[in-house]
């Protein structure tokens, strides 16, 4: 298990922050694990489409995992606390990568609100919105 690092210089003295940072990052990584095989090189198509179709339900399970976390938290808007943690960056981009993975469900993380409203409010920050460009 890993400690979450201060980010930009900010240092946290709450343990339960920290664990509920560790939790939705451990879950993002956890979602991975069924397709880490997709991205071998040589795959064929039929083979790739076989094992990302078979990783869906355990890639909900992680979200709904994550959603799970996002519901208990006051502001609905960031994973953790009130502000943009690194849980929040570790969500959003591994929400994007799989609504941009070949043979995977688009709408996979349309049932699960207050991922989605995490997502698009970091989709709709300047910085987040710069680095992608």
């Amino acid at each position: 298990h890993h400690r979450v690092p201060p980010v930009g210089g900010a240092k946290t003295k709450n343990p339960l922050w920290s664990a509920k940072v560790e939790e939705v990052m451990d879950a993002c990584e956890e979602m991975f694990v069924p397709i880490n095989a997709t991205f071998a090189p040589g795959l064929d198509a039929d083979k790739l489409k076989e094992l990302r179709e078979a990783a869906v339900p355990k890639m909900a399970a992680s979200a709904a995992q994550i959603e799970e976390v996002l519901k208990k938290n006051k502001s609905q808007t960031y994973c953790v606390g009130s502000a943009m943690s690194v849980a929040d960056l570790k969500l959003y981009f591994s929400v994007n990568t799989v609504n941009n993975l070949d043979h995977m469900p688009t709408d996979l993380f349309d049932k699960y609100p207050t991922i989605m409203a995490s997502y698009n409010a970091l989709n709709a920050n300047e910085k987040v919105k710069a680095f992608m460009e």
